[in-house]
């Protein structure tokens, strides 16, 4: 259970940073979130622009897709800190969604996510101004479990109309994108 109660609402925005050996001729220059923690969990704000030259997957059912990593989706890493324990979420623009359990780097607890609560996150997405906006909620009831607050990540794969992809974090640890690697989550939840 979690026991630290979280303030009534907190914000942090950043710009994301493109990975280094990730180049493409998207044209992406501003990569932002904003999250939102609130005190059943936290809100991410997606902005990116501009999008001329961005592969926006179309609206498609609101179910959950693997592989979602392979085209622009969002991203973000939940880390317990008392613990080895993550989730990973992907959010892509077209409403399809992916949510994966970890007890350590990398070492997927296919239990814990089939004991995991049913969740369907509220994927909204539109462009406008010639940026994509993309928003979701996480529940803290979704949180990996931890008497000490959490870790958070947050990224994007962005795809070009040519296929390429490029890789975005608050921080780059690894010399290849890496956004598992625990070194990529530096916000701590409850935001301070």
């Amino acid at each position: 259970m979690h026991t630290r109660a979280p303030p009534a609402l907190s914000t942090r925005r950043i710009s994301l940073v493109q990975h280094p050996q990730s180049q493409s001729p998207a044209g992406i220059t501003n990569v932002e979130v904003h999250c939102d923690w609130h005190a059943d969990g936290i809100s991410l704000h997606y902005r990116i622009s501009p999008v001329a030259e961005l592969r926006i997957p179309a609206p498609r059912p609101a179910v959950q897709v693997d592989g979602l990593w392979r085209h622009t989706c969002m991203e973000a890493f939940l880390a317990a800190r008392d613990s080895e324990g993550y989730h990973e979420y992907n959010f892509s623009p077209s409403g399809e969604w992916a949510r994966y359990c970890f007890s350590a780097e990398r070492v997927r607890d296919l239990e814990t996510e089939h004991l995991a609560q049913p969740w369907r996150p509220r994927i909204d997405s539109h462009t406008m101004g010639g940026r994509l906006h993309l928003s979701v909620r996480v529940p803290i009831s979704d949180f990996p479990i931890s008497t000490e607050g959490w870790w958070l990540g947050v990224n994007s794969v962005l795809e070009d109309r040519h296929g390429n992809l490029t890789y975005w974090a608050l921080t780059h640890p690894c010399q290849a994108p890496d956004f598992h690697h625990p070194g990529g989550r530096i916000w701590r939840l409850p935001l301070e």
